[in-house]
């Protein structure tokens, strides 16, 4: 036996690869796990802009907002006045 002899893997294409969910098992799968949290008691809450990190963040590799905090507050006042 050679001193290395290296890792014995199937490197082939769909070898080992799960079959995929289509659409509407994906959909199934998120409603029952949605079902689950809320019979534990967990609850969904619309959060403002901004509050995740203490302010805006930018999602490109500049870091720097696409829109000022203000503007994101008053669009956010806009659409939800209802509630």
């Amino acid at each position: 036996m050679p001193r290395y002899s290296g890792i014995n893997r199937h490197y082939e294409a769909g070898v080992g690869d799960k079959k995929e969910k289509s659409l509407e098992e994906k959909q199934a799968e998120r409603d029952r796990l949605m079902k689950e949290f809320l019979e534990k008691g967990g609850k969904i809450e619309k959060c403002p802009p901004g509050v995740a990190k203490g302010g805006v963040g930018s999602m490109d590799k500049s870091n720097k907002p696409r829109y000022t905090e203000a503007e994101l507050k008053e669009e956010w006042e806009n659409n939800n006045d209802s509630e």
